[in-house]
């Protein structure tokens, strides 16, 4: 039996969750994340990363635990049939050469290693993909996904040095129209390369008062000249105190900061130009505890206080969150349920930041040890603030809901197949932007 699930899955692939959004990782697949640490009670001190006051962008940090040794080589097939591949309307789609029913594959090849040496860990995950298209060749693109990290133990205090890289296609999805003039920029190919780095601190026992720490830095980048003003360049730090008791759970107040930064895109000022970006300053509390075997759950309640670069736009301050709950109803059913409120940056060139809020559920049934399924509903909303120069086709607000079920059915030691169908639907200010999508997979997993 495979004892943790391929690099593509931890990654986020098509096979597990719809395109889904999220409050702390923006453009990502927090959902699923959640989903996964709650039910098998992964909860502990947050990262950065992790924590509803702070911003992220596109990618976040892998998860390492230590003391484990463990070497994984695979290989996924992905094929699917994706009904909106654009994820706009027909005729946004037709104005940027994208035919909206495709078919694609998606090879990869997936390393895991984990080494013990002493008290520290050492951890690399790895997968090389290449996605192809059969009516929208202009799309293909290598998909790499690379995460490395170390967990060391120095006397009472444990250090968690961790990475991660990827690269593939832009989601159409988040690219704007508006790219800062006053004409539609209609451009559909780009590549999108993310990374991170993050460090956490934690010093005391395992059950009394300790001291914690994080600082990470993101950096987004696009290869198209068209969307090079939506650059992102995120650092973010926190640091307080961690009360842990195996029964009673844990509680951590903590203050957090971020600064964002948008190194392509400018405001003019005069003869000079400004700048685009924020920072933001805030603290909270984060309590979190598993009851027994079968229920776990976690909140972050935090105020955040946002202020633009600019003296033009509006700023932000209230009350971000992240809460999740799992309930093992049996040793087969388990019900999880998430929520959460936060600051993010924007893709739309004249917005400064959004304000997202998304809620979701999931339920996960094993039928036996060769097969499970899971399904799940989430519903995001935005808001585009801070907009300093409004043009009529620009994004200023959304909802996205999205339904989805997977499968995984393990055929033997080595090899499973995993297929998914998920819909997603998004409803805006621009009708544009607006579409509806299903996307049917099936994913063939093998190990040696």
């Amino acid at each position: 039996m495979d004892r943790r699930p391929s690099p593509s899955d931890r990654w986020g692939s098509v096979s597990r969750v719809p395109p889904v959004r999220s409050p702390v990782l923006a453009r990502g697949h927090l959902l699923a994340a959640t989903f996964t640490a709650v039910a098998v009670g992964m909860i502990s001190s947050p990262s950065a990363a992790q924590v509803a006051g702070l911003p992220t962008f596109g990618i976040s940090a892998p998860q390492i635990t230590p003391g484990v040794d463990e070497r994984q080589i695979g290989v996924d097939v992905t094929t699917a049939y994706d009904s909106n591949v654009a994820r706009s309307s027909a005729a946004l789609a037709a104005a940027r050469g994208v035919k909206q029913q495709d078919f694609y594959v998606l090879p990869s090849a997936n390393a895991l290693f984990s080494e013990v040496f002493g008290r520290e860990t050492v951890f690399l995950d790895a997968a090389f993909g290449y996605k192809a298209y059969a009516r929208n060749s202009f799309l293909d693109r290598d998909n790499i996904k690379l995460g490395a990290g170390a967990v060391g133990q120095f006397s009472l205090c444990q250090g968690t040095f961790a990475g991660a890289y990827d690269r593939s296609q832009a989601d159409l999805s988040t690219l704007p129209i508006s790219v800062g003039g006053t004409r539609p920029v209609l451009a559909a190919k780009d590549t999108q390369t993310n990374a991170v780095v993050d460090f956490t601190a934690i010093c005391g026992r395992s059950i009394g008062f300790a001291p914690t720490a994080n600082v990470s830095e993101v950096w987004v980048t696009n290869s198209s000249p068209s969307f090079q003003a939506i650059d992102a360049h995120i650092f973010s730090g926190s640091g307080g105190i961690t009360y842990r008791n195996p029964v009673l759970g844990s509680a951590t107040i903590d203050g957090q900061y971020s600064k964002v930064d948008y190194p392509n895109r400018f405001v003019p000022f005069g003869s000079m130009t400004t700048g685009f970006g924020f920072q933001t300053m805030g603290g909270g509390v984060t309590l979190a505890r598993t009851v027994g075997s079968r229920l776990s759950g976690s909140l972050s309640v935090n105020y955040t206080r946002l202020e633009p670069n600019t003296a033009f736009t509006q700023g932000f301050s209230g009350i971000t969150y992240d809460a999740n709950i799992a309930y093992a109803l049996n040793p087969r059913l388990t019900l999880t349920l998430v929520a959460g409120r936060g600051v993010t940056p924007s893709n739309e060139i004249e917005a400064t930041f959004l304000i997202t809020e998304i809620y979701g559920m999931e339920a996960a049934y094993a039928l036996g040890d060769r097969l499970s399924i899971s399904a799940g509903y989430s519903r995001t909303h935005e808001n585009y603030e801070g907009i300093l120069f409004p043009v009529a086709f620009i994004l200023t607000e959304q909802t996205i809901n999205g339904f989805y079920t997977n499968a995984n059915f393990r055929l033997n030691r080595h090899i499973s197949l995993r297929p998914a169908i998920s819909y997603s639907q998004r409803t805006a200010n621009f009708t544009p932007y607006n579409y509806n999508d299903v996307t049917v997979s099936m994913t063939a997993h093998t190990t040696f």
